[in-house]
Order: structure tokens, then sequence, then C-alpha cells
């Protein structure tokens, strides 16, 4: 067990190394089973990206950075479909809300823009809160 948790340990610095050596990436959060759970099949990372990109392009370039250095590095010997990667930057609140708060946060370029966007979820939830406990009853 201790083997495990030192291997993810390891894998989670060079993934957090990994994006902050991406100038694109503002802030990154690490979510899923990965982080909460003893067995995984993939490791989820949701980005912010410092200017709007094209979220298909960025997550295929960052899948292949992470297998290459993982692989390069004896960890693990993924393939880059190993890595669910998603771009956070306007992705519905609901879905983001969950990652804030159960997700661990690896890069943090700018804390302003990330306390904003937490403060700016949280308003939608809270307006929206009434609706959803409504319409899911």
């Amino acid at each position: 067990m201790k083997k495990q948790k030192d291997e993810k340990e390891k894998i989670t610095r060079l993934i957090a190394d990994t994006l902050k050596a991406d100038a694109r990436v503002l802030f990154a959060y690490l979510y899923g089973s990965f982080v909460t759970g003893g067995a995984f099949r993939d490791i989820d990372l949701f980005l912010f990206l410092k200017t709007p990109e094209d979220p298909f392009r960025v997550s295929v370039d960052i899948r292949e950075l992470l297998a290459g250095a993982l692989t390069a590095a004896g960890l693990l010997d993924v393939p880059a479909d190993f890595f669910d990667v998603r771009v956070m930057n306007d992705a519905p609140y609901d879905f983001v809300i969950n990652i804030l708060c159960d997700g661990l946060l690896l890069v943090d370029r700018d804390p302003e823009i990330r306390t904003d966007l937490i403060e700016k979820v949280s308003n939608e939830y809270r307006v929206n809160c009434a609706l959803l406990d409504e319409v899911f009853r």
C-alpha cells in the first residue's frame, strides 16, 4: 500500500512539473479516481489556459507531453490516451464546481484568476441551486 502511495506521489509531482513547464497553463487540477481511490484506470486533469486556444489541440499536446514524461522517468509506460485532459475555461459551472471542491491543485500561476473563477462558479451555483433542487426532486 505504501509503495502505491509513493508511486502516486512521484507521478503527481512529475505531472505538476510538466504542467508548470507549459506556459499555456495558468492553473491545473488533478481529479478522479487517481486522487480519490486506490486503483485507477486513467488520470484526469482539468486545465485553465492563459489564452483561449483550441481545447482539443491543447488536450492532445498535454496528453502526449505527460505520457512521454512518465515513460521517460520510468514511472508509467502508458499511451497518451491514458490521460483525460479537459480545458475548463468555458466549462459549465456544474462540472467545474466538483473539480474545484474535490480536485488536487497542481499548478497555480495566477491565484487571483483562480479565485475569481471559484467566486464566479459559486455564484452561478447559488443562483441555480433552487432550480436544480426542483428539477432533481
